[in-house]
């Protein structure tokens, strides 16, 4: 099975509801997933981005943060 490999703005969208989250949630089901080393760094800002524009709160981002953390990735 071909493994796919997700950025930040995708695993984002897991965790985040916004455009693309829909699609970004169906590829958890259909095959293995990589992630490069830095991808909890660049969430974490995209996050840290979105609690600076008031798009969800510091609870909202440690929860996903925390979900972040329990994707099985490789």
């Amino acid at each position: 099975m071909t493994s796919l490999v997700v950025d930040a703005s995708v695993a984002i969208k897991w965790v985040v509801p916004e455009v693309g989250t829909i699609e970004a949630l169906e590829l958890l089901s259909h095959a293995p997933l990589s992630a490069p080393d830095l991808l909890p760094i660049e969430c974490a800002n995209i996050l840290w981005k979105k609690v600076t524009r008031s798009e969800i709160d510091d609870g909202e981002a440690d929860i996903a943060a925390r979900l972040l953390e329990g994707a099985s990735l490789e």
